[in-house]
């Protein structure tokens, strides 16, 4: 899905879309028309950020399913990639399957969360005026990692989106990585496979 052309609009963590980014437009050139505004962040779909130009007072979030949608870093004021589907879970997933598992399925764990805080955190990011956060549809995992930077930097959250929906899993390692348990510990239950191992957890 190509991004050519769709104006960024404001967003709240709810998922409903507020006023509209007026006068700011993605053109042709993948150029903001206009400067991009101080103190905000920008979610955009891996179609639409890689039609941008670098700015080199702009930090990045890249965020990938694997290797195979690498973005360039060059002109842009730093970039963090990480790996990490858009997946849902809870407690009762863990209790049956274990962090080992999830990492190893591609989900979001408690050391990616750190990573990202710690980049938002970093004075790497504080030198630059705004940020711009990507994953595949800009929709779920970006505006989850959206909202935590506008929560922690009081920047203002845009979506190239009509779709705001936030994945809840991302949002709530980010704002507390330990909230689902350490994924320092493999539990034993996390190695069952298949679906006897998981009637067995879950049922005794």
């Amino acid at each position: 899905m190509r991004m050519q052309g769709r104006t960024p609009v404001a967003a709240d963590p709810t998922g409903s879309v507020g006023e509209a980014y007026k006068g700011r437009t993605v053109g042709a050139t993948g150029r903001l028309d206009e400067r991009r505004p101080d103190g905000t962040v920008t979610c955009y779909s891996l179609a639409g950020f890689r039609e941008l130009r670098g700015e080199l007072d702009v930090a990045v979030i890249s965020i990938a399913d694997d290797g195979r949608c690498e973005v360039e870093s060059s002109g842009w004021g730093a970039m963090l990639r990480v790996r990490f589907t858009d997946v849902e879970f809870d407690e009762e997933y863990l209790k049956v399957w274990g962090w080992h598992a999830a990492g190893q399925a591609g989900f979001i764990t408690p050391t990616i969360a750190r990573s990202i805080a710690r980049y938002v955190a970093s004075e790497e990011v504080g030198r630059c005026r705004a940020m711009v956060v990507h994953c595949h549809a800009g929709e779920s995992r970006s505006t989850a990692v959206g909202t935590y930077i506008a929560e922690q930097r009081g920047y203002r959250l845009m979506t190239t989106s009509r779709r705001c929906n936030p994945n809840r899993t991302v949002l709530r390692l980010l704002r507390d990585p330990d909230a689902l348990g350490s994924d320092d510990e493999v539990r034993a239950v996390g190695k069952r496979k298949g679906m006897v191992g998981w009637l067995k957890a879950m049922f005794g």
